[in-house]
């Protein structure tokens, strides 16, 4: 039976119903990723393999190790890159013969076989596609009407922010080219930026530029990766771009503390990715940045990075000091560390 991706969410996991093969295919690689991430917390333990590095005579006997990979759930295998697989399998006749029969077979393990892109029905018709049509699932990640991709955005907004104006919304969704992947990174990064503020059409400018450079955290990644070239370079872009100094530097202590806090967790033997839920830092590629760069800037540095920003802010307050002179000294110094 074939179904899209969030109706096969609700009918099928939801009411535990779901078959032993089940082949995923679709131009929406966002609904790939959160049907992966939802069949893992369905189950409580997932195997993956990857169709580009086992060969095609392992395959059956990987699915069958018992144990190694049963979850609360049962058994349950994602198989990526499952179409790369298949291209090998195909090459000898014997081989998609042997692969047919031994994926019908399977009864104690449920197999999520991911393809990239989507399948024409003639691909569909031949083996071992065949096989899944036959006796499992078909599920489809296409692409999400632009109308729903709005209405995604416009709700995160109001769930976790203050709101987006719908100018904003439009370009947003514009400037990523309806691709929620990167929507999802470009939407973090707004949150991050602005807070509870209502996200105007000025914030998505400023902070919004997936496929460019010389945005916020292109800044804060140039600064944390001690690059004081590039660093600079940013920091110029957007004072071309008119953004208020102090926004920016706003912006850098808010990540600056909150990687403080994360790394002074770790060392106390915490686990990150509850730090990282408590702190707000949901997207997991806004996870994986800011846990790689516990590996590049020690405890310390972050400390002294800590400090020097309070020393900043102060000196605005109560001395009134230029934002733009005390951004570039911290800049300068915390990259030639």
């Amino acid at each position: 039976m074939e179904f899209k991706v969030t109706t096969y969410q609700k009918e099928v996991l939801g009411k535990g119903s779901v078959k032993t093969l089940n082949l995923v295919h679709g131009e929406e690689e966002y609904l790939v990723k959160t049907l992966v991430e939802k069949i893992r917390d369905t189950f409580g333990g997932v195997r993956v393999l990857w169709g580009d590095e086992i060969e095609p005579e392992e395959v059956f006997t990987s699915l069958t190790e018992g144990g190694l990979f049963s979850g609360s759930g049962g058994s349950v295998c994602v198989i990526f890159r499952f179409d790369d697989l298949v291209k090998r399998v195909r090459r000898r006749k014997k081989t998609l013969e042997r692969f047919t029969s031994d994926i019908r077979k399977l009864e104690t393990v449920r197999v999520f076989a991911i393809v990239s892109g989507k399948l024409p029905p003639e691909e569909l018709s031949r083996e071992p596609y065949r096989t899944f049509v036959s006796h499992g699932d078909i599920i489809l990640a296409d692409r999400v009407p632009r109308k729903k991709i709005l209405e995604i955005v416009r709700r995160k907004f109001q769930r976790e922010g203050g709101g987006i104006e719908e100018d904003a919304l439009e370009l947003l969704v514009d400037l990523c080219g309806g691709d929620l992947m990167v929507l999802r990174q470009e939407v973090e990064k707004i949150l991050t930026y602005a807070g509870k503020e209502k996200i105007t059409k000025e914030v998505v400018e400023s902070v919004c530029s997936p496929w460019e450079t010389g945005t916020v955290f292109d800044l804060i990644d140039a600064v944390l990766s001690r690059d004081p070239e590039r660093a600079l370079i940013n920091l110029r872009a957007l004072e071309r771009a008119g953004i208020p100094p102090l926004q920016v530097q706003g912006a850098v202590v808010s990540y600056v503390i909150r990687l403080y806090t994360l790394a002074v967790a770790r060392k106390r033997g915490g686990d990150p990715e509850k730090v990282l839920d408590s702190l707000g830092v949901r997207h997991s590629f806004a996870r994986t940045k800011m846990k790689s760069y516990l590996e590049r800037v020690s405890l310390q540095d972050l400390r002294t990075a800590v400090e020097h920003l309070y020393r900043n802010d102060r000196a605005g307050k109560v001395f009134y000091t230029s934002p733009e002179v005390t951004l570039r000294e911290f800049i300068l110094q915390f990259t030639s560390g």
